[in-house]
């Protein structure tokens, strides 16, 4: 392979990695989007906590609230590692590769064929900038997924336990008739 096309090459890697990085912050808006309202249906159902005699159903709805922001807890660990601590390699701006372009110009004036010295240096510089720009980004990305994809099974996993959290609630708190009592001790027996 030439040096231009590997420079090619490894220019769309770069950018390719440089775009997983876009994508992968916009795919943390999820987790955040979910958690918000799925804390709010805690407060909730924390400040209509009223146990109505149902002792068990109560220890089971407060074990799942407190599991619940464990895992809320998780959550936002995860997407903090995924925000913060990594440190991406961006190509230099372009006044900087002028400059550097400049001082091979300078370092080279002197010798024959000054322009093909130059560019062979020049693109060597922007092939092995970005294999490690590219490689460094490819590590950082890997890392994020990683902690994004914990965080989507952590909000999975909340999901769950608010839905029962809020079978307990419904069934339990706000019984008002003894079927519904009954009910609620038939299921607080089952757990």
């Amino acid at each position: 392979m030439q040096l231009k096309e590997e420079v090619v090459f490894y220019e769309a890697i770069y950018k390719s990695e440089v775009e997983r990085r876009e994508k992968l912050f916009s795919r943390m808006s999820l987790p955040i989007a979910l958690l918000t309202p799925i804390l709010g249906l805690w407060a909730y159902m924390l400040n209509k906590f009223n146990l109505n005699g149902q002792v068990v159903a109560g220890l089971i709805f407060l074990a799942l609230m407190i599991s619940s922001l464990i895992i809320a807890s998780l959550i936002i660990f995860f997407l903090a590692k995924a925000l913060y601590g990594f440190t991406d390699k961006l190509l230099p701006p372009s006044v900087e590769l002028i400059k550097y372009h400049n001082l091979l110009q300078k370092t080279y004036e002197n010798y024959e064929q000054t322009d093909a010295i130059v560019d062979d240096f020049f693109m060597k510089f922007l092939r092995d900038s970005y294999i490690d720009y590219s490689s460094q980004n490819s590590d950082n990305n890997d890392e994020r997924t990683k902690y994004i994809v914990r965080a989507l099974i952590s909000i999975t996993m909340m999901i769950f336990i608010s839905f029962l959290g809020f079978c307990f609630f419904e069934l339990c708190f706000f019984a008002s008739t003894s079927d519904n009592i009954n009910l609620c001790r038939f299921i607080a027996q089952i757990i």
